[in-house]
Formats: C-alpha cells, sequence, structure tokens
C-alpha cells in the first residue's frame, strides 16, 4: 500500500525524486551531448585538414622463382628518404608466398612527385643484389596505391604499379 500512495504521490507531483539523481542525470546528459560536439568537430576538422583523397600507400611483394633473401628496401620521394626497411623472417615468409606487405602510408597533396626505390640482398649462393627503380607519381584528388615487386629468377628488378 505504502508504494501505491508513493507511485501515485510522484505522478502527481507531490513528491520530487532525489534532487542528487536529478543533477546526475543532467551531468549526463550534458556529457553526451559535449562528447557528440566534439566528435563532430574532430570529424570537421579531419575533412578539411587531411581529406581522403591525400592518402598514398605504398605496398611490396615479391614473384620470383629462385630464392632470394631481401635484406633492405628504400624508399624516398622527392630525393629525400622517407622509410628504409629490413624485413623480418615472417615477413620474408610472407613474401614469399606471393604475400603483399604494407610499406610506407602518407598523406599527399596532389602534383607530381618523384619516387626512387632501391633493394638489396642476396641469394643463396651470396651474391649480393642492389637494383633501384624510380617512378614519377602523379597524385591526383583520389587515394593512391602503389606497389613496389620485385621480379626475376636471376636477375632480381623492381617493377612499379599504380592505380587508380
Amino acid at each position: 500500500m505504502r508504494h501505491v500512495l508513493l507511485a501515485a504521490a510522484l505522478l502527481a507531483g507531490i513528491v520530487r525524486a532525489d534532487p542528487l539523481d536529478e543533477a546526475a542525470a543532467a551531468a549526463r546528459a550534458a556529457l553526451s551531448d559535449t562528447r557528440r560536439v566534439l566528435t563532430e568537430a574532430w570529424a570537421a576538422e579531419e575533412a578539411v585538414l587531411a581529406p581522403d583523397g591525400d592518402r598514398v600507400l605504398v605496398l611490396l611483394s615479391m614473384r620470383f622463382g629462385a630464392p632470394f633473401v631481401l635484406e633492405s628496401v628504400i624508399l624516398r620521394l622527392d630525393g629525400r628518404v622517407v622509410a628504409e626497411h629490413r624485413p623480418g623472417q615472417d615477413e620474408l615468409g610472407a613474401l614469399l608466398s606471393d604475400g603483399v606487405l604494407p610499406f610506407w602510408a602518407a598523406r599527399l597533396p596532389p602534383g607530381r612527385y618523384r619516387l626512387e626505390a632501391v633493394m638489396g640482398g642476396r641469394d643463396l649462393n651470396g651474391y649480393a643484389y642492389e637494383q633501384g627503380t624510380r617512378y614519377d607519381l602523379v597524385k591526383e584528388a583520389a587515394p593512391k596505391v602503389v606497389e613496389l615487386t620485385i621480379l626475376g629468377d636471376r636477375i632480381r628488378h623492381l617493377e612499379v604499379r599504380a592505380w587508380p
């Protein structure tokens, strides 16, 4: 009976709920609104400062018959080294089984760039190889993917493909 009277009083507005509960609920609502506004502001800032079309991704892959131990890959953009990598055993295993490794990712504004890649390694007889290639990258207002592929059975070389 007491619960029925309390519920009726609450519905009639005679008895109010605990003021601390109301303050906590208001604080939670304000915090939720603040988070939403900050998330929207961050997304708008990101869209202005770094649009999706600025992204460039360089991938590394291998395709050849004879075993080859890749020791290093160096990537330059307009003459400046932007990435240097010495693959570990797991990465070499992935490359040898036709895997593709993400090598370098960045945001570049539209324009023309010169990519230079140099790979170094040894064959099973211990002969050292060092090959390089250049690629004129034309970056437009869309994401760009560039794949560096190490090719060849005896004489290895780098092939560059880009899309779109």
